[in-house]
């Protein structure tokens, strides 16, 4: 952890601090009396949850006269030594969990302020295996299915922004390769007239003809690679719901044409309207076509 963290401190209150003490304990913020009411399972239940959040130590609660829950400061000792505990019950966690420590001040007591992020390396648990997530002001046990479905979001996440980082370096590799494979098309219809046309040449032609075939032989390999490659992704973006760009783009214009007629006088409710615009719009199936039809009519009241 950054030591300025560590030893960060206001001669005041900060900004974030005045603003949670003028809230009730909820799920993100948390008060405690002492260093010793701080257990590992409040750090892990913060970690767990899908907002960051903060532990005031040093400020207990109390109601006002109207019965509601109130903050009031009491103080806490500030030193190494506590500094170390918090730091300690952090990094016991498993996994450990990177924690800010901050000194506030308000009129001359001084009381913690523990910010908690919410964690990427989800579900957590305390070194004695307790998981717990917070609810509305307290501390919530992780039940077996809960937990599994922690696990699951974490891990689908993780894996959705690693193929996603995969799919974009693969879709510039295709677009390379689409290009590569126009220049040598371009280069071998070139080259081929002035081939042929060599006549003092001719011995060799066997030989560039030859070249000219292998070229030919690596395109038509590399249009079957860039094939195959594209079928693996939508296959991947299918099992996983994710809508193919291609198609998500063509949805885009088909809308935005289906509207700009319709402003324009075209009778979009014609039987023939729709098989006109697949004929300008392939490449999607009918029943998407049909979907979207019916979408931009309802969305604009066309």
């Amino acid at each position: 952890m950054d030591e300025l963290n560590e030893r960060r401190e206001y001669q005041g209150l900060s900004e974030k601090a005045n603003a949670l003490l003028m809230r009730e304990e909820g799920y993100d913020v948390d008060w405690k009396r002492g260093i010793n009411g701080l257990e590992s399972e409040d750090i892990v239940a913060f970690a767990n949850s899908k907002k960051d959040g903060s532990i005031l130590i040093g400020v207990e609660e109390t109601v006002n006269h109207d019965g509601k829950q109130i903050p009031k400061i009491v103080g806490c000792k500030i030193s190494d030594a506590n500094k170390m505990k918090i730091k300690t019950k952090a990094q016991n966690c498993v996994p450990p969990i990177e924690v800010d420590i901050i000194n506030e001040n308000m009129e001359d007591i001084p009381f913690y302020r523990i910010e908690i992020p919410s964690g990427d390396k989800k579900p957590y648990c305390t070194g004695k295996g307790t998981y717990k997530i917070r609810d509305d002001g307290n501390n919530k046990m992780i039940v077996p299915d809960k937990l599994l479905s922690i696990f699951i979001e974490t891990e689908s996440e993780l894996f959705l922004k690693r193929f996603k980082e995969a799919a974009k370096e693969l879709e510039q590799d295709l677009y390379d390769t689409s290009n590569q494979i126009n220049q040598v098309q371009s280069y071998i219809e070139e080259i081929l007239p002035e081939v042929e046309g060599l006549q003092e040449y001719s011995y060799m032609s066997d030989e560039i003809l030859g070249m000219v075939n292998k070229i030919e032989e690596y395109v038509g390999s590399t249009e079957i690679t860039a094939n195959w490659n594209e079928k693996r992704i939508l296959a991947l973006l299918n099992h996983f719901d994710i809508e193919d760009p291609f198609v998500t783009n063509l949805k885009t214009m088909f809308k935005h044409s289906v509207i700009m007629m319709s402003e324009n006088g075209r009778n979009i409710k014609d039987k023939n309207y729709l098989k006109e615009m697949k004929k300008i719009y392939f490449g999607a199936t009918e029943k998407q076509f049909k979907q979207w039809y019916d979408e931009v009519v309802e969305e604009n009241n066309l």
